[in-house]
C-alpha cells in the first residue's frame, strides 16, 4: 500500500504565509516568486546596443488582477526586462525544486523571448530557455530545470536562483504572471474523451500523493462560489469522494491546488471525476471524467547472475552443466537457414572463446534428446519439464525459456528470433560461470524470458559519413560489424537506424559520397551480418533539414542560402531524392525508411525579401513540410517500404512552434508514417499525443530506456549515438559518453525490461545501472578472447622497472596524489595483479613511459611463455592540455582513438608484438569521472584521492584500467616488454603486469 489512508483529503490551498516578498503555498508543491497584485517594484528594462526595454503593470492577468507587461522598441542587438534579486535568506531555497512555471501571453508574433535563470557564476551562471510570443491567449508554460541550456553545460538548482530576466529584441511585448518554482512530481497524462473540456492537471509526488490543480478563470470569467465536487475509483474498484465550496473564476489570486489522498494497493487504471456547479443555482458550470495510470514502488530482488538485459526470471538449481568436446549441439524443428543462423552463432562463439567444436546435428529421434545442448522450436513435441512449456506457450515470438540440468541444456521458443535471444542469453550465462577458459560450465538454472517492447532499437551513424571527426576515416566493415554483435546483438537490440550522410558511394549521383565512403560491396557485408543476427537496417536520409550532404554539392537547391535546408519549390530536389532513395531501397531491401524531417532552421524570417527563394516565397512553412512528407511517403509506398520520420515539428513544445508553427502540420500527416519521437525529454506527454492523432506505431527515440508509464504510448524505444565513433566514450568535445556504447546498455536493459521510475518520463543514463553491470556485461563486452589460457596467473615483479612514485603525483598535492593506492595483491576483471608499495627505493612504485627522457623505453625483464598479458594502467594529462590533446581526434587516423604509447613484446627468437595504447580504447584519465569505462578495457580499479573523500566519504575519484594482449604466439617465449610513448600531451602511466600462462 502506498498510503495508509482509505479516503480522499480534499483542502483548497488558499493560505499563504508571506516570506521576503515571495509567497509560499502551504502544500510546499509550489513557490510564487512573484505575482505583481502588489506592482512590479524591482523589475525594468535594460537594453544594450540601442533601442528601448522596459516594464510596466498590466490590469490584464489569468490569476488576481495583475500581471506584468515587458516591451522591447527597436531593440538592434539585445535587451532584457530584468527583475528583483531574489531574497538569500529566503525559506524556500531549503526546499527541493525541479522546475519553472508562469503564466504567459505573447503579442501573436512569429518570434520568442528568451527566460533566463541567473543562478551566480559559481553555479554555472545564466541558464535559459525560450518563450514563444505567437498567441496572445494566456497560457501556462512549465519548463524542467533539466531542459534549460547553459554555457558551461551546467545543471541548474533551482534553490541558488539570483534572479530571473526575459531577453528579446526588435520591438514586441508580452505579459507574464505568477512565476514559479514547483516541487518535483510526475505529471500524470488524464485520458478520456473529455479531458479537454475542463482545464485541470494532476502530479504524483514522490510520496504517493497526487496534486489536483485546476485553473480558476478558464471554464468561468465571473467570480462565483461553486461547489465543488471530486470523486475517484481506484485500480481495486474503492471509491471515495468529497465536496467542497470554493471561490472560482476571474480575479480569483491563485491556482487551485487540492492534495489527494488515497489507498493504492495495486497498480491499474483509476479514474478521475470532477465537476463543479453554481452553488446557488445548481447549474453546472463544468465536468469532466478521467482515467490515469497508478504506478506501485517496485522492489526488484537482486538476480543470481547479473546479464544484459536482465531475464525477467531466472532461478537457480543444483548442479552444473559442463561443456566439453563430447557435447552434442541438437536442433529440433524445420530446418530453416534461420535456424542454422542461432546454432552457427552459438557454436561458432564457443569455438572461439574456449577452443570447443561442437558439431551441430539435427534430432531425429521421436523421444526428447536427454543430454547436450538443444534448441527447439514451439510446437514441437514438449521437451521442457513442469510447467515450463505452458510458460512458453504464453510468451511471444521473441520470449524463450531456457532450462539447464546437470546432463542437459534446452532453449526454446515459440519464434526464431526468441531462439536467437536465448542463444545470447546462454552465451552469457557460460561466460559468468566459467572460472577458465578451458573449463566452461553454466549453472542449472531455469530461464523464462520476454521483451517488454517489441522495437528496441538504436540510431547509428554510417562511420565513413563525411560530418564530424574524426575526418574522412575509412572503416573495415569487419571492424562494425563486430561492434554491432558486441552492443546491439547480444543485448537483444533488433533494429537499426542507419544515417547515411555522404557515408555510402552512390552510383546515381557519385558527388554526394564522401572519399571514405563504403561501396555498395562493403555495404552488403554489414546488411548480411545484420539479417544473420535478426537485426533490421532501417535507412535514414534527411529530407528537408539537415541536409547538408545534398545541398552542398548543390548549391542552387539552398534554401534562402541555408546550406542545412533543402528547397522543395525545385523540381530538380525531388528527382536526385527519388534517385538516391531508389538506390538505397534496392540496396538495402528495407521494409522501413526513415526520412528524417527533424530540425528544420528555414531563415526566411531573417532573410531580406530580396533575397529569398523565388519558388517557395510566401508559401506556408506548415504547408511545406505537410507536402513533403506526404510526397515521400507515396513515393514509398509505391515501393512496398513503410515511412518513419521524426516527430518533433509536429509538436509546439519542440520545435513545431514559432516562427513557422509547423504543428499545424499534423492533420496531414499520413497516419501509417511511423513516428520516431525524440521530444519526450521537452514534452513528456507527447507520445500519448501523437496516439491520439491517430498514430498507431510511435518509437521513443534517442532515448535510454522507457518507463512503464511511457510504454503504454510506444511500441519501440531507440538510442541516438550521434558520433562516428560509438565505441569511444570521449571524443573531442570531451562529452561522448552519452552518444556512445554505453547508452546501449541501458537502453537494452530499459527496452527490454521497462525503467521502473516513472517520476520521469526521460531516463537519464545511470551510474548505478552501469556500475551494477561493469564486472559482467561491461567486462565481456571489452575482453577478448584468449581459449589458450589456463588456470595459472602469474603477477611480474615491475620494481626494477619503477621510475616513479605516486606520492609526488605529477607535481600534484599529496591530497589530489594516489596516496591510497591499494598495494599488494588485487583482483580486477578477474585477473590477480601485484601492485608495489612505495615503501623504499625511493617510493617508486609506478613506471611512466617516456621519463626521464620523451623518447626514453621502460624495459621490463620476463621470462617464459604466456597466452595472453594483462596491463594495469592509466594515464595523467594535464588540464591545460587536454584542448590540445582532443584535436588528435580529427585525423582520419583516429577512428578507434588516440595512439599515446605501446606495449613491445620481445620473443626469444627476436621477434616482437606490439599492444598499442590506444586512449579512449583501452586506458582513460586516472581522473575517474562518473562513467570512468573504456570499450576495450575488460575492468578498473578504483579508488581515492583524500581531496575526494574529503568531499564524499564514497568517494573514487581515481581509475587505473585493464588493458589485454592476447598472444599470437603462446608457444613463444617472451624475454622482455618495453613499454614506451608516443609523445602526446597524453602519459601513459603502469601500475601492474600479470601473465596468463598457457594450457597445459
Amino acid at each position: 500500500m502506498r498510503v495508509n489512508m482509505t479516503h480522499i483529503v480534499v483542502a483548497h490551498l488558499m493560505a499563504f504565509a508571506s516570506l521576503g516578498g515571495v509567497a509560499l503555498a502551504q502544500a510546499h508543491s509550489r513557490v510564487v516568486l512573484f505575482d505583481f497584485e502588489a506592482g512590479s517594484e524591482g523589475w525594468w528594462g535594460n537594453p544594450y546596443g540601442g533601442g528601448k526595454c522596459g516594464t510596466e503593470v498590466s490590469d490584464d492577468a489569468p490569476l488576481g488582477s495583475k500581471s506584468l507587461r515587458g516591451w522591447y522598441q527597436d531593440v538592434a542587438k539585445g535587451a532584457n526586462v530584468v527583475g528583483p534579486f531574489l531574497p538569500e535568506d529566503a525559506a524556500w531555497r531549503k526546499g527541493e525544486w525541479d522546475r519553472v512555471s508562469f503564466w504567459f501571453k505573447g503579442d501573436g508574433s512569429a518570434s520568442d523571448v528568451r527566460f533566463s535563470v541567473d543562478a551566480g557564476q559559481e553555479s554555472g551562471g545564466s541558464f535559459s530557455v525560450h518563450v514563444p510570443l505567437d498567441s496572445t491567449e494566456w497560457r501556462r508554460f512549465t519548463f524542467l530545470a533539466t531542459r534549460f541550456w547553459n554555457r558551461e553545460g551546467r545543471k541548474l538548482a533551482l534553490r541558488n536562483a539570483k534572479r530571473v530576466l526575459f531577453g528579446g529584441g526588435g520591438t514586441k511585448s508580452f505579459l507574464v504572471d505568477q512565476i514559479s518554482f514547483e516541487s518535483p512530481r510526475r505529471d500524470v497524462p488524464l485520458d478520456g474523451p473529455a479531458a479537454q473540456s475542463f482545464s485541470l492537471s494532476l502530479g504524483e509526488k514522490a510520496t504517493g500523493d497526487y496534486i489536483l490543480r485546476l485553473d480558476p478563470a478558464i471554464p468561468l470569467r465571473q467570480k462565483t462560489m461553486a461547489a465543488l465536487s471530486v470523486g475517484l475509483v481506484s485500480p481495486s474498484g474503492e471509491r471515495t469522494s468529497a465536496r467542497r465550496d470554493i471561490t472560482f473564476g476571474k480575479g480569483q489570486p491563485d491556482e487551485i491546488e487540492i492534495p489527494l489522498r488515497a489507498a493504492m494497493r495495486r497498480e491499474g487504471e483509476a479514474r478521475l471525476s470532477v465537476a463543479l456547479a453554481d452553488k446557488d443555482t445548481g447549474a453546472s458550470l463544468g465536468s469532466g471524467e478521467y482515467g490515469f495510470r497508478v504506478f506501485l514502488p517496485v522492489t526488484r530482488t537482486r538476480q543470481p547472475l547479473t546479464l544484459c538485459p536482465q531475464p525477467k526470471e531466472m532461478t537457480l538449481g543444483r548442479g552444473e552443466f559442463k561443456l566439453d568436446a563430447t557435447t552434442k549441439l541438437l536442433t529440433v524443428g524445420t530446418e530453416t537457414a534461420e535456424m542454422d543462423w542461432c546454432s552457427d552463432m552459438l557454436r561458432d562463439r564457443l569455438a572461439q572463446w574456449h577452443g570447443l567444436k561442437l558439431k551441430a546435428e539435427r534430432w531425429q529421434g521421436v523421444a526428447a534428446p536427454t543430454d547436450g545442448i538443444v534448441l527447439a522450436l514451439g510446437g514441437q513435441t514438449a521437451l521442457l519439464t513442469g510447467d515450463l512449456e505452458k510458460r512458453l506457450s504464453s510468451l511471444g515470438s521473441e520470449g524463450y525459456v531456457l532450462e539447464a540440468t546437470p546432463s542437459r541444456i534446452l532453449l526454446k521458443s515459440r519464434g526464431l528470433r526468441g531462439l536467437y535471444n536465448g542463444c545470447h542469453t546462454l552465451l552469457q550465462v557460460v561466460r559468468e560461470c566459467t572460472d577458465w577458459p578451458g573449463e566452461p560450465k553454466t549453472k542449472a538454472m531455469a530461464v523464462v524470458d520476454w521483451p517488454s517492447l517489441p522495437v528496441r532499437a538504436a540510431t547509428l551513424g554510417v562511420p565513413t559519413n563525411r560530418w564530424g571527426h574524426p575526418n574522412n576515416a575509412p572503416l573495415d566493415p569487419a571492424f562494425f560489424n563486430e561492434f554491432l554483435f558486441n552492443c546491439v546483438a547480444r543485448l537483444k537490440l533488433n533494429t537499426i537506424v542507419l544515417v547515411i550522410s555522404g557515408g555510402i558511394e552512390s552510383k546515381k549521383r557519385p558527388e554526394l559520397a564522401g572519399p571514405a565512403a563504403w561501396t555498395h560491396e562493403q555495404v552488403r557485408q554489414v546488411l548480411d551480418f545484420a539479417k544473420r543476427n535478426f537485426i533490421e537496417v532501417i535507412p535514414c536520409v534527411n529530407s528537408l533539414g539537415h541536409a547538408n550532404w545534398l545541398v552542398l554539392y548543390h548549391k542552387d537547391l539552398q534554401e534562402d542560402g541555408d546550406h542545412q535546408t533543402l528547397c522543395t519549390g525545385n523540381p530538380k530536389s525531388r528527382q536526385i531524392l527519388e534517385e538516391v532513395y531508389d538506390e538505397l531501397v534496392d540496396l538495402f531491401g528495407c521494409k522501413t525508411f526513415h526520412i528524417g524531417m527533424d530540425e528544420v532552421r528555414w531563415q526566411t524570417h531573417v532573410t531580406p525579401e530580396e533575397k529569398r527563394c523565388k519558388l517557395c516565397a510566401g508559401r506556408d512553412k506548415a504547408e511545406v513540410f505537410a507536402e513533403q512528407v506526404q510526397w515521400l511517403h507515396g513515393h514509398m509506398k509505391k515501393r512496398g517500404v513503410r515511412t518513419m520520420m521524426w516527430g518533433d515539428q509536429l509538436l509546439y513544445a519542440h520545435n513545431g512552434g514559432p516562427p513557422y508553427a509547423t504543428r499545424r502540420a499534423i492533420d496531414r500527416i499520413p497516419r501509417d508514417v511511423i513516428i520516431a519521437n525524440w521530444s519526450v525529454a521537452v514534452d513528456g506527454d507527447s507520445s500519448r499525443y501523437f496516439r491520439s492523432k491517430g498514430f498507431s506505431e510511435v518509437i521513443q527515440s534517442n532515448s535510454m530506456g522507457v518507463t512503464r508509464e511511457q510504454a503504454r504510448h510506444v511500441m519501440g524505444n531507440m538510442a541516438g549515438l550521434w558520433t562516428k565513433t560509438p565505441w569511444l566514450a570521449e571524443h573531442y568535445d570531451h562529452a561522448a559518453v552519452g552518444h556512445s556504447y554505453l547508452t546501449l546498455v541501458q537502453n537494452a536493459e530499459y527496452s527490454w525490461n521497462l525503467c521502473d521510475d516513472v517520476q520521469y518520463a526521460f531516463p537519464r543514463l545511470s551510474p548505478a545501472l552501469l556500475e551494477e553491470r561493469a564486472g559482467s556485461v561491461l567486462r565481456q563486452m571489452a575482453e577478448q578472447p584468449e581459449p589458450n589460457a589456463g588456470r595459472s596467473q602469474k603477477p611480474v615483479d615491475l620494481r626494477p622497472a619503477c621510475n616513479r612514485s605516486t606520492t609526488a603525483w605529477f607535481g600534484l598535492t599529496a591530497d589530489d596524489a594516489l596516496r591510497h593506492l591499494p598495494k599488494g595483491d588485487v583482483r580486477v576483471a578477474g585477473v590477480r595483479f601485484t601492485l608495489p608499495g612505495s615503501e623504499g627505493d625511493a617510493g617508486r612504485n609506478c613506471i611512466v613511459a617516456g621519463f626521464p627522457e620523451p623518447t626514453a623505453a621502460a624495459t621490463i625483464p620476463f621470462s617464459g611463455r604466456a597466452a595472453s598479458l594483462c596491463f594495469l594502467h592509466t594515464a595523467h594529462i594535464e588540464p591545460s592540455q587536454r584542448q590540445g590533446f582532443n584535436k588528435r581526434y580529427e585525423p582520419k587516423s583516429a577512428n578507434i582513438g588516440v595512439r599515446i604509447g605501446a606495449y613491445e613484446m620481445v620473443y626469444d627468437d627476436g621477434t616482437t608484438a606490439t599492444l598499442p595504447i590506444v586512449y579512449p580504447w583501452n586506458v582513460r584519465s586516472w581522473r575517474a569521472d562518473r562513467f570512468p569505462y573504456a570499450y576495450a578495457s575488460p575492468g578498473l580499479l578504483r579508488f581515492a584521492t583524500e581531496n575526494g573523500l574529503k568531499r564524499d566519504p564514497a568517494a573514487r575519484d581515481v581509475a587505473l584500467y585493464v588493458a589485454q594482449w592476447v598472444n599470437p604466439a603462446p608457444t613463444k617465449s617472451i624475454t622482455a616488454v618495453r613499454f614506451r610513448s608516443d609523445g602526446t600531451e597524453a602519459v601513459p602511466v603502469l601500475f601492474a603486469l600479470t601473465a596468463k600462462e598457457p594450457r597445459e
